[in-house]
């Protein structure tokens, strides 16, 4: 897959809204930040529009997504946060002068759409923190690391074993997010080829029974039989009410592992948890579990390891 090229200090960086309606006070503290980092900050038109749930109208949000993409001097474009919102106009995107001149586009949660339709246009994006994370709650080392990742200096991790991993060895392209959006983004114009990838998925504040319901459905569906490992990263804040669904996320994710046999990592810190680390969505990464260690390094790219501490 194509990656972008990597930002120098004195790059620009488009700061745009695709969803919801980020806090001012982050956007202010973001830009600061980012400043501070040696980059120069183009904000879009409509940052600061509320229409509704949304930052603005769909076409006053795909404006500024479109102005982003095609910025002629812009590096790299960081979403403001997610929320929902994007799916509604991405069929409207037209990336053929993207496609000339790719940029590494920044998010998660609901921008794993956008991620998706990079992907499956041969094109490496950054899964990792956003605007609101680069503010007035600024993740460390999250922050620092997706900065490093788009300068040239991308990252692998080792972590330590855990008894709810499935072990095993493989490599692949990096693809996924946020497992709600996976889902919503199946028969449509924008869902990315699972076809020997390693996939990656997290999610937030769902029924734990809602979890399995789609991880069933990409495993239904052929989905999932065909990635050759799993990533599975924070899954923040589930919930199991009622009578509750008699498993663990752990255990179900390992079930699902089980039925397709291939390698599975829980607990990697990305997602919606504070602890968000930065993974290159297209690149092919080098997926080792065993019941003594585990790693996760960028194939045939020089990179820094970091120890994760979990």
């Amino acid at each position: 897959m194509i990656a972008p090229a990597k930002l120098l200090p004195g790059d620009t960086i488009c700061l745009v809204a695709p969803a919801g309606i980020p806090d001012a006070a982050d956007m202010k503290a973001c830009v600061k930040y980012l400043a501070d980092a040696g980059f120069k900050v183009e904000k879009g038109q409509h940052l600061s529009s509320i229409h509704g749930r949304f930052a603005g109208t769909d076409a006053e949000r795909l404006f500024d997504l479109q102005w982003a993409l095609n910025h002629p001097a812009a590096k790299a474009v960081l979403c403001a946060r997610g929320g929902y919102g994007l799916t509604r106009y991405i069929d409207s995107l037209n990336l053929d002068i993207f496609n000339t001149k790719p940029k590494w586009v920044i998010g998660y949660s609901d921008i794993t759409a956008l991620l998706c339709m990079l992907y499956k246009n041969g094109i490496q994006s950054l899964h990792g923190p956003m605007g609101k994370n680069l503010g007035t709650h600024i993740s460390e080392p999250s922050a620092s690391l997706m900065l490093k990742s788009i300068s040239g200096n991308p990252s692998g991790f080792t972590l330590r074993p855990n008894k709810h991993n499935r072990p095993g060895i493989c490599s692949g392209k990096l693809m996924g997010g946020n497992l709600t959006m996976l889902c919503n983004t199946i028969g449509t114009k924008t869902e990315p080829d699972y076809a020997e990838c390693i996939l990656f998925i997290e999610d937030l504040e769902e029924e734990i029974y809602h979890a399995d319901r789609m991880l069933m459905q990409l495993y239904r569906t052929g989905r999932l039989s065909a990635v050759k490992g799993i990533i599975a990263g924070d899954f923040y804040r589930m919930h199991n009410a009622g009578i509750g669904f008699g498993k663990t996320m752990e255990e179900i994710l390992k079930e699902y592992a089980d039925l397709v046999k291939i390698p599975l990592l829980q607990h990697f810190p990305a997602g919606h948890a504070p602890e968000n680390l930065p993974l290159i969505v297209g690149q092919v990464y080098n997926l080792n579990i065993s019941d003594y260690a585990c790693s996760l390094l960028p194939k045939d790219l020089a990179h820094n390891v970091i120890e994760i501490a979990r």
